[in-house]
């Protein structure tokens, strides 16, 4: 279904782009995995009941809506920045979000012990980055190559900070794969001459946004003007 049709059909479900940016931000950050400081149920049942609540992109369940909430932000952004943040404007693309509930119930069972293992220390990271974004949103100079470089660092160590156990880490970056190719559209679509080198400072503020992807698409609003 095409984000046009899509909102024709569904109306408003919030009042305004503050309201959707405010839903999304949270809804986003739940699907950023790693590093959002969610626990993973170890027991199967609780798994099994976690990924019927889930439901699918063909519209039974929470990700479904929580697609229609994200299209529905997207719709705000400037055409340029939309290109980046939505990679397909087909809801069923994005059935790719919800992989882990694909998986074969012995590497369920494997893979959410690893993940809880490192759950403080990838928030810990994570935070850290996202305080450097929002510091990032706030300087009269949006050194987007520099940011490039910073987040997809951080997506591989947010990741190889687990053990790669019986494929963990292959799986776990084809879980997260959307946010990372936003990074190599924005590159692409806006030019930017990527670092090679950067790195973030040891502490930032903490961050008022809870998302990757809001805080992505703030930047590219703010950088838009001085694109090439």
């Amino acid at each position: 279904m095409k984000l046009f049709i899509l909102l024709s059909i569904i109306g408003v479900i919030y009042c305004g782009r503050e309201e959707e940016e405010a839903a999304i931000d949270i809804i986003a950050a739940s699907y950023e995995r790693y590093g959002n400081g969610v626990e993973a149920p170890e027991k199967l049942e609780i798994i099994k009941e976690k990924c019927n609540e889930l439901g699918n992109a063909m519209g039974t369940g929470r990700l479904f809506w929580d697609i229609v909430t994200g299209l529905k932000w997207a719709g705000y952004l400037k055409p340029k920045v939309r290109e980046v943040i939505l990679e397909s404007p087909t809801i069923q693309f994005y059935e790719k979000i919800n992989i882990f509930c694909k998986l074969p119930e012995d590497k369920m069972l494997k893979y959410t012990p690893i993940i809880n293992a490192k759950l403080a220390d990838t928030k810990k990271l994570r935070d850290r980055y996202l305080g450097y974004l929002e510091d990032a949103t706030k300087q009269s100079r949006i050194a987007m190559g520099e940011i490039i470089c910073v987040s997809r660092d951080f997506w591989i160590k947010v990741i190889d900070m687990h053990d790669d156990i019986d494929g963990f880490r292959e799986f776990s970056h084809r879980r997260i794969e959307l946010h990372p190719a936003m990074l190599n559209r924005t590159e692409h679509v806006f030019g930017v001459k990527v670092d090679t080198k950067c790195e973030m400072k040891e502490s930032y503020p903490a961050a008022t946004y809870k998302s990757f992807t809001v805080l992505l698409a703030k930047l590219l609003e703010k950088y838009l003007g001085s694109a090439l």
